[in-house]
């Protein structure tokens, strides 16, 4: 199926692992917290640079709130809307929960992988940054970016990359290499 399964030992995973391409999906991201003196209290999600992703919906869950980036001002965007990323807040967290967030996604018309930095913030104000390449066959690092894998979709003929993406977080320097013509489509991020 082409998935991308993230092994026990990563502490931020998303499901499902693939969906495709140009659907709407739910996703579900799950956080280990990984300080005993501390609880997560913010967490940010970059797209690789460049791709702007509609975000179709961020439920709140318990005390989290969250919306899409790139509002005016560096505020809130709009459901619905493009954004980069998207980011939840509240207000305390306990060392002992590990969140688990929604959002649902229009994912784009092409195949490829998606990685995603991912920045948690814990009271304390020590930042986990997940956000380290994992390309397919290698050892797993550190603090893996989480991925989707963006299939194509039944009867399409949506082209397939050629190189998978690495993730880190924005701002960025590199743009993707994309060529609706061509068959190969690069998403990159670099710090």
């Amino acid at each position: 199926l082409g998935v991308l399964a993230l092994p026990a030992g990563a502490h931020t995973e998303i499901a499902p692992e693939q969906a495709p391409a140009g659907s709407d999906t739910e996703f579900t991201m799950t956080l280990e917290n990984e300080r005993s003196d501390a609880g997560t209290v913010k967490v940010e999600v970059f797209f690789p640079d460049g791709q702007l992703i509609p975000v179709l919906a961020v439920p709140d869950v318990g005390e989290w709130t969250g919306a899409p980036q790139g509002g005016p001002g560096g505020g809130p965007g709009t459901l619905g809307d493009p954004a980069p990323g998207i980011t939840w807040q509240r207000p305390t967290g306990s060392p002992d929960d590990d969140p688990e967030l929604k959002f649902t996604l229009r994912l784009p018309d092409r195949t490829g992988t998606i990685s995603l930095a991912v920045l948690q913030t814990y009271s304390n104000g020590d930042v986990d940054r997940w956000i380290e390449p994992w390309p397919a066959g290698a050892p797993e690092p550190d603090r893996p970016a989480p991925r989707i894998e963006v299939t194509a979709a039944s009867g399409s003929s949506t082209s397939s990359p050629t190189t998978s993406s690495t993730g880190a977080p924005a701002p960025s320097t590199t743009a993707p290499v994309e060529d609706r013509e061509s068959s190969s489509t690069v998403w990159i991020v670099a710090a």
